[in-house]
């Protein structure tokens, strides 16, 4: 009987946790008091693969830039043949873990499974950002949140929103301060004043119309004040799970050192995103409140 449990998620093979792995295989093996031949196989950048019996062999590997470790095989069989347990750290795209347990007796094929998967998941990532850096899906999500940002920010500055055409086809502020004077001393507008303030009206709203779809330069930096933090939020976020949420982790020789450096990073950066995303906010309802003292 053969059971095969593949599993499609990032993980980080720690030597602690591949140690574990190998030693709960190996008692089952002991509890039917036959001996287990071991192979371990190391794939390195480069096609480079390694060979051993010995798993320390492979934890004594420098696992460097030049030389990492890019995916692990263990393969444990009986003397007999009768039994058989392969897991394979396969960290190339699309990375995955396999288990494959093989024997003749159903009973030991699910009791290894079921102690197997639970060490084997131990290694797996459960966080989004894990599993939105191995997701196709994500290359087509940051181009529509910037295109929501853009267009988010033009419409607070569009004449053709609703308020903002409402108050054009009127008067603007500047016409407001022309009959300033004018509404401070007369009752009423005489004919010719009516005429000048339909005149001004039909000239806004066709400065409205000759704008076009887009009437927002770029240059407009009121527009360039909200692009310009957005584009700088979509990079850091664009480095993060692009470089900070690796796929695959063999976490041992100099690998290790980098990816403790690694989540301290991603952990500083998180800080720095969110801090500055709940100072905007304050920042703005502070903002607003004041506007509303100063300009009931």
């Amino acid at each position: 009987m053969k059971i095969t449990k593949k599993y499609a998620r990032p993980f980080v093979a720690e030597e602690s946790k591949v140690t574990r792995l190998l030693a709960v295989i190996e008692q089952k093996f002991a509890e039917r008091n036959t001996e287990v031949h071991k192979r371990f196989e190391a794939h390195l950048s480069g096609g480079k693969i390694y060979e051993t019996a010995n798993l320390s062999d492979v934890f004594r590997l420098d696992n460097s830039s030049r030389n990492r470790v890019t995916r692990l095989v263990i393969n444990c069989t009986s003397t007999n043949k009768e039994h058989e347990v392969r897991v394979d750290f396969d960290g190339r795209f699309p990375v995955d873990v396999t288990l494959n347990v093989l024997s003749t007796d159903y009973r030991w094929t699910s009791d290894v499974t079921s102690v197997a998967e639970e060490q084997v998941e131990r290694t797996l990532q459960s966080s989004f950002w894990c599993r939105m850096r191995g997701s196709r899906q994500s290359i087509f999500l940051l181009p529509i949140l910037f295109g929501l940002m853009v267009s988010g920010a033009v419409s607070l500055f569009d004449p053709h929103s609703s308020d903002t055409l409402s108050r054009s086809m009127w008067l603007t502020h500047d016409d407001i301060v022309a009959f300033d004077n004018t509404l401070a001393t007369a009752k009423h507008l005489t004919p010719e004043q009516v005429a000048e303030v339909v005149t001004r009206q039909l000239a806004n709203l066709a400065r409205v119309q000759q704008r076009g779809a887009f009437p927002v330069p770029f240059t407009d930096w009121r527009l360039l004040l909200i692009i310009l933090p957005g584009a700088a939020a979509i990079v850091t976020f664009v480095y993060l799970i692009a470089c900070c949420y690796p796929m695959a982790v063999f976490s041992w020789g100099d690998v290790e050192q980098w990816y403790q450096d690694l989540v301290t990073r991603r952990k500083t950066i998180w800080s720095v995103l969110i801090g500055s995303l709940a100072v905007g906010i304050l920042a703005n309802l502070f903002v607003f409140g004041l506007s509303g003292f100063l300009h009931p």
